[in-house]
């Protein structure tokens, strides 16, 4: 797809994967809904605004939708995962990944979930991610 090339062009080997998530992913989306895609970089990519603004120099579509780019890093399977992490682990959709690294921190981030050690919860009514007490 045009978002994986673009990606590809930015980051070169630099690039650990693609995902699309959110309302588009979840097939919810409606009429005016954008894409929300993470592009994932190596850890030696410093996640600025920089990102962004070269990214819009030349934004994608992607199904007559606007590409809604977020920047992360891989996660950290030493570290407990983000609420981003768990809500991608729940309903992302792998575009492209190099190996097997992003498939397999999702199946680790879902197997927390399964085992009740990660949970979601809601205040305010805003959900977040948190360890099981």
């Amino acid at each position: 797809a045009g978002v994986g090339r673009r990606a590809a062009a930015l980051f070169g080997e630099r690039l650990a994967g693609v995902m699309l998530y959110g309302s588009v992913a979840r097939g919810e989306a409606e009429a005016s809904s954008d894409a929300d895609v993470l592009v994932v970089v190596d850890r030696c990519v410093r996640l600025t605004r920089s990102l962004y603004r070269r990214w819009d120099e030349a934004p994608v579509a992607w199904g007559g939708r606007t590409i809604d780019p977020h920047f992360a890093h891989p996660p950290d399977p030493a570290e407990p995962p983000s609420g981003l992490w768990a809500e991608l682990a729940l309903d992302g959709i792998v575009l492209f990944e190099r190996g097997l690294a992003l498939s397999r921190a999702l199946v680790r981030i879902r197997r927390e979930i399964l085992a009740g050690r990660l949970e979601r919860r809601v205040a305010h009514g805003q959900p977040y991610w948190a360890a099981a007490s």
